[in-house]
């Protein structure tokens, strides 16, 4: 039964006596006390000259045995006012302008310098709102670029994709965006997805931005098509991340640079002949741009390609305080500009001792082809200096943050840190003595080590003393769909220790991204499709139009693997092991490591098709698989029969690559009877090639 009460309050800063009546529970007399300092404190808030009591108020709240006799107060409380700040006066657009700052803030980062293209082999890779890119009309001088709007249907290898792109209206005659159904067989039709690391917008956004343009290009930036400032991957780029980017224009603008500074360097004896002929009236003129020539041409180069750098770092530096540009992308994209400008300056620099000093002496019969071996060398090593550091850059292109303490570590983990004075990466195979105070610990590391400076390089588990407050330590963030698990990860890593291959692109990291990244498999990608699902009427697949006679269509060579482990191998495979190409028929291991392998191959070797044995030590023998577009082979088992059937077979000595061919390749593609006909392949006895070779 609840009691009524009355009581008074007296306060310091204000003589007013205050009445307060409330009704509380029995079962609540014991809070009374602290309920009735609770309402003080309330009452106080509603005066208003104590308003900024409120917020601390709020924040005694908290706890819960006060927030329960709060609720039983029958006081009414009139909520604070909330002043409305209108938008045309002087706190509107400061409100405004603090508004837009927060929202450049929150921006999401996008970079289209770090995207990859992947070759789709499968209609499943296919999805809405993707950046799709095939070869131009003209083969492979440029490529086209769409955005993919729906996938309407697909069967076997064929796909029929609804696609907005820059194309050419048939009813206009002029290339505009445009919405079409496009058909392809990825048999035989090249088409490659755009993956972005750093992605603005979704997929769903992407085609809600293509549909846009597509509704009201004329009035968009899009309606008048430029094939160097507006194209189609102008076009794509701003979709997916709200700036148009054409990576095809702006490698053809940085080769012009690398050329004609190279050129102008070296034909500076032109120069100066063409000078010395146009002002022949002037003597003295003409003697003193013939000497100074060479020296001007080569400083103005030097200046121009020099603004040319500060502009493009200005620019690159822009886009990355803008997100438009990651910071890893940042850095590689300075780098290999310096480093060009660094490799043009000491080739400028060579070219002035040959013009000053040597050319004189030696004469021009040797000086002028000495000057054309500088201008070829300058390029090569212009192209050079770009593909030696895409193959030094770590494979693994995610983040990497610091550890702080050993704790945060867990076994598979891929690490980073300094060895002898480099970065090194490794995997994590086994953590101990961890001492959180010192912040150290144990730790061992599968990787490519060293025993001394200048021995030979070799996968080792070697231990590694961390202690954090002296060495930084970082780990990187590999976990995701397309990874093992890190049991498998690291069985994988433990199964390469004791591998003596090092060499620059099998590195401790690239051991790492081996272990860790699944490997894509041609039976995963591919798998034989049986279905009589056809595509809509009126929709026929493209073929290549190049190419009119399937008979003669190359088989599409992906990749070259090198194989680390026996489970690489597989029947039917195509392997180049020392320098002989053939179809793998058998495989043995005879070590329980399964190092070494006892291998037989199918080798097309003129007079006849022999089988050779060959023993692979994987930690020392280079072996590779050559991966071909399963769409246009057979499964690898009918490939080891056909291969069997071939044995000891004769064959003329240009015919060793038509014999791998008519291996791997569908019947449709490669008629295996007309290749016997054609090189008149004796054989020992006369079945039905055709029938006995297929499944």
């Amino acid at each position: 039964m609840a009691s009524r009460r009355k009581q008074s309050y007296i306060y310091d800063d204000d003589t007013d006596e205050v009445d307060f009546d409330f009704y509380c529970s029995d079962t609540e007399q014991k809070c009374q006390a602290k309920l009735n300092n609770d309402c003080e404190n309330l009452i106080i808030s509603q005066r208003p000259e104590q308003n900024e009591l409120q917020i601390k108020i709020n924040n005694e709240l908290k706890d819960e045995e006060i927030a329960e006799n709060v609720m039983e107060i029958r006081e009414p409380y009139t909520p604070s006012d909330i002043k409305v700040i209108p938008l045309d006066g002087e706190e509107g657009k400061k409100t405004a302008s603090i508004k837009s700052a927060g929202n450049e803030e929150n921006k999401k980062m996008a970079c289209s310098l770090c995207a990859n293209r992947t070759r789709v082999l499968n209609v499943s890779q296919l999805e809405k709102g993707q950046h799709i890119s095939m070869p131009g009309k003209y083969g492979k001088l440029y490529e086209h670029h769409a955005i993919v709007i729906d996938v309407k249907s697909t069967s076997g290898t064929q796909v029929l994709l609804e696609l907005i792109h820059f194309r050419r209206d048939e009813k206009d005659k002029i290339i505009k965006i445009t919405k079409n159904e496009q058909t392809y067989d990825l048999g035989f039709n090249q088409l490659y997805i755009t993956q972005y690391g750093h992605r603005r917008h979704s997929r769903k956004d992407i085609v809600k931005r293509a549909d846009t343009i597509m509704c009201d290009y004329k009035q968009s930036k899009f309606k008048k098509y430029n094939f160097l400032q507006l194209n189609c991957e102008h076009f794509a780029t701003w979709c997916v991340n709200g700036k148009e980017e054409c990576f095809q224009v702006q490698k053809c603008l940085d080769f012009l640079v690398k050329v004609t500074t190279a050129v102008f360097c070296g034909s500076s004896r032109v120069v100066r002949a063409l000078l010395k002929v146009l002002i022949m009236s002037t003597d003295k003129l003409a003697a003193f741009l013939s000497y100074a020539v060479p020296e001007i041409s080569i400083g103005a180069n030097a200046c121009v390609y020099l603004l040319y750098c500060i502009a493009n770092t200005v620019y690159v530096y822009w886009n990355y305080r803008t997100k438009n540009v990651c910071r890893a992308c940042l850095k590689r994209k300075l780098k290999e500009m310096w480093l060009n400008f660094g490799v043009f300056v000491g080739l400028a620099a060579l070219q002035f001792v040959i013009y000053t000093f040597a050319l004189s002496s030696i004469g021009p019969i040797i000086g002028n082809p000495l000057i054309a071996v500088v201008v070829l060398l300058f390029i090569a090593l212009q192209v050079a200096v770009i593909k030696i550091i895409r193959v030094l850059r770590n494979p693994f292109q995610v983040k990497k943050r610091k550890i702080k303490t050993p704790l945060q570590l867990r076994v598979a983990d891929i690490v980073a840190f300094r060895y002898y004075g480099l970065e090194h990466v490794a995997i994590i195979s086994d953590i101990t003595d961890v001492n959180e105070g010192s912040r150290s610990a144990r730790v061992k590391c599968i990787h490519y080590g060293l025993r001394h400076l200048f021995a030979k390089r070799e996968i080792v588990d070697e231990d590694f003393e961390m202690n954090l407050a002296v060495s930084s330590w970082h780990v990187y963030d590999v976990n995701g769909p397309h990874t093992y698990s890190r049991d498998k990860r690291l069985s994988r890593a433990r199964k390469r220790v004791g591998e003596k291959r090092w060499k620059i692109t099998n590195r401790s990291d690239f051991l790492c991204h081996w272990a860790t990244i699944k490997t894509t498999n041609e039976d995963d990608i591919f798998p034989e499709v049986h279905t009589d699902e056809k595509l809509p009427a009126g929709k026929k697949a493209i073929t290549n139009t190049r190419n009119d006679n399937e008979e003669n269509m190359p088989v599409d060579l992906l990749n070259t693997t090198p194989v680390y482990i026996a489970e690489e191998l597989r029947l039917g495979d195509v392997v180049t092991f020392k320098n002989e190409k053939g179809i793998l028929v058998k495989k043995k291991t005879t070590d329980d490591q399964q190092k070494e392998v006892l291998i037989d191959l199918i080798i097309p070797e003129y007079p006849i098709v022999k089988r050779i044995k060959y023993t692979v030590d994987l930690n020392t023998n280079d072996i590779y698989v050559l991966h071909y577009h399963p769409a246009r082979c057979i499964p690898m088992q009918e490939r080891v029969k056909r291969a069997l059937f071939l044995e000891k077979k004769r064959v003329p000595f240009y015919a060793s690559n038509a014999l791998i061919k008519a291996c791997i390749v569908k019947e449709r593609l490669f008629t295996f009877t007309r290749f016997f006909r054609k090189f008149s392949i004796m054989f020992d006895d006369s079945p039905d090639v055709d029938s006995s070779c297929s499944s």
